[in-house]
């Protein structure tokens, strides 16, 4: 530390150093991580305001993660063509703010509006082995005074400790949740596998049953009688929903791959629900970003998924309310292009606790419910090399994320056995 200056530097730097490393072994939420290094630079140098802006895979953007200011709901963002981005890439110093003429150069109209609008002075990059995660942006000092070299060098030191600390623990959860969804995948693989062979087995005496019901059924003339008939019947057709649902998991390696429009795709599934929707007040809405709307994939089988998440949106929203869907298109990941959907309620929301119950088959919280919807849908989208994602608090609705290839690659769709 000798290379510091004592005259710019706190006098209880190394505390907040020893504090700050403290912090990095026992935290293991970026959130948090990032909010303690937030706390730490304003020790040191006292900045007005701080703001984190971490690099986002889907859009390919550097969007407003944490802020002592400003809520991270705004879309405050730099995208990641752009001049400033470009110019944090290649240089390992900070950058500190002039709009001067021979810096303009570097600055793309969006970064000068968001530079201006958060009167930034200093721009730090959050690197990982030479790969910018995100962009760290000060305020100027609150006592007027110009951020010394010793206050920046101490700065990126925390900032390159963050950098490291927030890919590992962006590294655990990407791992534990693989696995989660790996886990799932193989669970439901085994249930397709066993609920195929067992329901071919019901079936054939569940028909029986019910053709022997309705053969006696016009001989009973007593009324409550008659009534038994008919539940039985009921119940007979109740079961053999569940089997064609059970069914479902072992068909879903029978997927017809072939190009159709996605986006007409959606706007036929709300279709199919807007009577329903209409009668309960319910405003739904369709936006489509890509150019392209063309997907290969199967037509039917994604339907379904959509039937069944749309359904189960209107049937969250009590009264009145909205469905919103909207459709961007990733760049490149892992050499394909994805189609990503989001579809939004603002229904009554689930709980942390039933959101990893919801894709269990037989889980449901509705009274004649099966609980099979979901599942399958995660099967669909999952044969179709794809993600689902639910993200949703009580009170707040509900967003389902499905991320889907434009073009699956083919060799890896392979038959389930049977």
């Amino acid at each position: 530390m000798r290379l510091f200056s004592r005259r710019s530097i706190p006098p209880n730097y190394m505390q907040v150093f020893i504090d700050f490393n403290k912090s990095l072994k026992l935290i293991n939420d970026k959130s948090s991580l990032i909010n303690i290094t937030i706390t730490r630079i304003i020790e040191l140098a006292a900045p007005e305001h701080v703001y984190f802006f971490m690099f986002n895979p889907d859009s390919t953007n550097y969007e407003l993660q944490e802020s002592t200011s400003y809520s991270t709901k705004r879309k405050l963002l730099f995208c990641g063509g752009d001049g400033l981005v470009k110019w944090l890439v290649l240089n390992e110093r900070q950058l500190n703010i002039s709009f001067d003429p021979e810096y303009a150069s570097i600055y793309s109209e969006n970064d000068k509006t968001v530079l201006k609008e958060l009167h930034c002075k200093i721009v730090f990059q959050l690197k990982v082995m030479n790969s910018l995660k995100g962009l760290v942006l000060l305020a100027p000092k609150k006592n007027g005074k110009p951020y010394s070299g010793n206050e920046t060098e101490i700065i990126k030191i925390i900032l390159d400790n963050a950098a490291l600390a927030i890919e590992n623990i962006a590294f655990f959860e990407e791992q534990k949740e693989s696995l989660k969804k790996m886990y799932r995948a193989d669970k439901l693989a085994v249930i397709g596998q066993l609920a195929a062979g067992a329901a071919h087995e019901i079936r054939n005496p569940l028909t029986s049953i019910r053709s022997i019901i309705q053969y006696v059924e016009p001989e009973i003339k007593n009324p409550e009688k008659r009534k038994m008939i008919s539940n039985a019947i009921a119940e007979v057709d109740r079961i053999n929903e569940i089997i064609k649902g059970l069914l479902s998991f072992s068909r879903l390696s029978d997927a017809n791959m072939e190009p159709f429009d996605l986006k007409e795709l959606l706007h036929q599934t709300i279709s199919l629900i807007s009577s329903t929707a209409f009668a309960r007040n319910i405003n739904t809405a369709i936006s489509f970003q890509p150019r392209q709307s063309i997907i290969t994939a199967d037509a039917g089988q994604l339907k379904q998924v959509f039937l069944n998440v749309v359904l189960n949106a209107v049937e969250a929203i009590c009264e009145e309310g909205s469905i919103d869907i909207s459709v961007k298109g990733s760049g490149e990941d892992g050499g394909t292009e994805f189609f990503i959907i989001s579809i939004k309620d603002t229904g009554s929301g689930i709980t942390q606790e039933n959101i990893d119950k919801v894709f269990d088959p037989f889980y449901t919280t509705k009274a004649e419910g099966t609980g099979l919807g979901l599942s399958i849908s995660y099967g669909i989208v999952h044969k179709h090399q794809g993600e689902l994602e639910i993200r949703s608090l009580p009170g707040t609705g509900t967003e389902v994320i499905i991320k889907l290839p434009v073009k699956p690659n083919s060799e890896k769709i392979k038959p389930t056995p049977t």
